[in-house]
């Protein structure tokens, strides 16, 4: 089954943290860490990469902090993935050469349907805005029960 990444989860509960904030008000990565419960350094890479991408905004030294300046609205999951993780893939050896570990890939039976799969799963993740799931949460009576439902 195909699980989003820890890191994908951290660098959500971090934008949705910030996001509640003034547009420009910065919060450091301790700060962050501590109130919402997080690893720093899972968050503080997860936030680096956001920022290499103009997603959130680095400000530097002692009341230095992150904020979002990125569109969350034009960002979808599947930028968010690609950024944090890297590649999506449903199995590794999608992604080149020397990625299969079960040495069958000359006569696998599914690789075509794994090739589809992981396509329309790109495809279905461009379609979800990281505001656009960053406000689900926000729905009343909306938690992790319901959302399973």
């Amino acid at each position: 089954m195909f699980k989003v990444s820890r890191q994908v989860e951290y660098a959500l509960l971090a934008l949705k943290h910030m996001q509640r904030l003034d547009p420009d008000q910065v919060v450091p990565v301790r700060e962050l860490c501590r109130v919402q419960r997080l690893p720093f350094d899972v968050i503080s890479r997860a936030l680096q990469r956001l920022a290499k991408h103009d997603i959130v905004h680095a400000t530097r030294g002692a009341t230095g902090g992150y904020h979002i300046v990125g569109d969350l609205h034009r960002l979808s999951l599947y930028d968010l993935v690609t950024i944090v993780d890297g590649a999506v893939e449903v199995v590794p050896c999608l992604s080149g050469p020397g990625r299969c570990k079960c040495g069958t890939l000359d006569n696998c039976d599914i690789a075509s349907p794994m090739v589809q799969l992981n396509a329309r799963l790109i495809a279905f993740f461009k379609t979800i805005s990281l505001l656009e799931l960053l406000e689900t949460a926000q729905q009343p009576g909306h938690t992790l029960l319901t959302a399973q439902a």
